[in-house]
């Protein structure tokens, strides 16, 4: 990632922490610990452009937004804890998300939010009965409607970090999930995001899903 782009992740993380409630000192003390989580080697996909691209469908979609403080901070923890050959990184990184925002006195009512929206990308179903729980989680699917290209570099990134799988048991694994998302009435929860994506996503998952 560019040094200015990293920057600019910076400032954003900052502003999200500030409107949370989040001392300054205790925010620019968390930032070294996002680049770690974030920089693994092994993620390919799951980086800081992943957060980046979430961060620009919230701000295209500020209008619609109910609660920013907890939206910013489930897109800023949900993939704090990822490893591939894990079935709980969801779990893992919300028990993380809610130590950290105990730990920095946030209210209760946010921290079970936050926490609700993260265990929510467990299979992409909301917890919540909240139009920001549906909304996050289709921003957080909002590759899968990307240009073809753009879709493509995406479906290399998760075969890299699933790379210790050999391709018979890793293209089993990966119908059965395109295969659930595609039977589903909508992939997208939200109408902004089911009319602008819908559409194409469609098309890639089903491309996708006839390559392997």
């Amino acid at each position: 990632m560019l040094g200015n782009m990293k920057q600019q992740m910076k400032s954003q993380w900052m502003e999200a922490a500030r409107l949370a409630g989040i001392q300054l000192a205790e925010a620019l003390e968390f930032w070294p610990r996002i680049q770690q989580y974030y920089g693994q080697k092994h993620r390919h996909y799951h980086k800081l452009e992943h957060i980046a691209e979430l961060l620009h469908w919230a701000s295209r979609l500020e209008a619609h937004i109910e609660q920013p403080q907890a939206v910013h901070l489930a897109i800023w923890f949900h993939d704090l804890i990822y490893l591939p050959h894990k079935q709980n990184n969801e779990a893992q990184s919300a028990r993380l998300a809610r130590r950290l925002m105990q730990q920095w006195g946030l209210p209760a009512q946010l921290v079970s939010t936050v926490e609700q929206m993260i265990l929510s990308t467990a299979g992409h179903q909301p917890r919540l009965e909240s139009h920001d729980c549906r909304l996050f989680l289709d921003m957080d699917l909002a590759i899968l409607g990307s240009t073809a290209a753009e879709y493509q570099a995406y479906c290399l990134a998760i075969r890299q970090e699933y790379r210790l799988y050999p391709d018979f048991l890793y293209q089993k694994g990966r119908k059965h999930i395109l295969k659930h998302f595609l039977q589903r009435p909508h992939i997208y929860f939200t109408a902004p995001m089911r009319q602008q994506l819908e559409q194409r996503a469609r098309e890639n998952m089903q491309r996708e899903y006839e390559s392997l």
